[in-house]
């Protein structure tokens, strides 16, 4: 829903067209908006999810952000995704030394305008500067679809889009060469996205690393 916001231009939390704003996860409103959100992305959209990000949240351990753009027409802030800065022991350090970009989503009609580039500049920058990170943090680290879903056929790879009823995607276009291309660098592999298909099953993602100083 549009928000008539004006933003600080010199704010850490904006970069280019994209300003941040945190998600308040005790409202049921925002809530609303970012389960909707969670559900076209396809993944973490139950109300159990929201829960653990509160307390996450609560704890210090999370930041949430509203990924927002103006909308000349309306002179108005659109709520054109989210995206999360966490210190995730599974990933990253506890005292902030590295930390995780995460839960990061771009609604379809706001893709292709910069806007993720966008995002994760401000986040990264937001990693350096407390009370959202540390000025200890030193890299940060992401997790995202492995590439051999783009790259690879067989059923192993491409032929997953057809079973999800979508068609695959173009060569080149992985959310793995998109980090790669920002100066990531895969540092490994494993099982973990649920593939929302009847029996079960885990999906391969890349975990990926990079230095801010």
């Amino acid at each position: 829903m549009p928000i008539p916001i004006i933003p600080n231009m010199t704010s850490p939390l904006h970069q280019g067209n994209c300003t941040l704003l945190p998600i308040n996860l005790a409202s049921i409103h925002e809530t609303t908006e970012l389960l909707r959100q969670r559900k076209i992305c396809g993944w973490h959209y139950d109300h159990s999810c929201i829960d653990q990000w509160h307390l996450e949240t609560q704890n210090k351990t999370r930041s949430m952000f509203w990924i927002t753009t103006a909308s000349h027409e309306d002179a108005v802030m659109i709520k054109a995704g989210h995206i999360a800065l966490a210190s995730d022991p599974d990933l990253a350090a506890t005292d902030k030394s590295s930390m995780t970009i995460s839960t990061f989503f771009i609604l379809p009609e706001h893709r292709s305008r910069g806007l993720g580039n966008d995002a994760m500049d401000a986040v990264e920058a937001l990693a350096t500067r407390e009370p959202y990170g540390s000025v200890d943090c030193r890299a940060i680290v992401v997790d995202t679809l492995d590439r051999r879903y783009w790259e690879l056929d067989g059923e192993e790879c491409r032929w997953w889009w057809g079973r999800w009823g979508k068609v695959a995607p173009e060569r080149g276009r992985s959310g793995e060469d998109w980090y790669r291309r920002r100066g990531d660098v895969k540092v490994k592999g494993g099982l973990k996205y649920e593939d929302g298909l009847e029996g079960g099953g885990l999906l391969m993602a890349s975990y990926l690393r990079k230095q801010l100083r």
